[in-house]
């Protein structure tokens, strides 16, 4: 998916976005650390454009389909692969902080995500995309 034309149907991404709150949400409650596992593998599946293999896309997908009556607003790619990305890298931290951290520390992140889920979801705010944005600029002024 590097062609910058490539769009996205936020409807799903909202979706999927509220179903992320919704798994940190029980990991908050249940600290199993499947769900983080689970996490990171389907933000990777998204984020490295493998978006037809995730899990919680197809169920997204179906959700648009059967609630929604298939709504479709097409947004722009690149910068939400960039927050899946930066969502990746969140669970990551979260795993990592499970093993090696106190507990509250893992649980501080994870609810720093469910925050950023929940404003995708709720609100359409893509704090992921916003760095995105930031860094491109960052990147085009140095030159890189």
């Amino acid at each position: 998916m590097s062609n910058t034309s490539v769009q996205l149907n936020e409807p799903v991404i909202r979706i999927v976005a509220f179903e992320v709150a919704l798994l940190l949400v029980a990991f908050v409650l249940t600290r199993q650390l499947v769900i983080p596992l689970f996490l990171l593998f389907d933000f990777y599946l998204r984020g490295w454009d493998m978006q037809r293999f995730s899990p919680l896309r197809w169920i997204a997908i179906q959700v648009n389909h059967y609630l929604l009556q298939n709504r479709y607003k097409p947004v722009f790619a690149p910068p939400k692969l960039f927050a899946a990305k930066i969502g990746a890298v969140m669970n990551f931290a979260i795993i990592m902080a499970v093993v090696i951290a106190p507990p509250s520390f893992s649980l501080g992140l994870a609810i720093v995500v469910i925050f950023f889920a929940l404003l995708e979801s709720l609100a359409g705010f893509c704090t992921g995309c916003y760095i995105y944005n930031y860094y491109q600029k960052v990147r085009h002024h140095l030159h890189f």
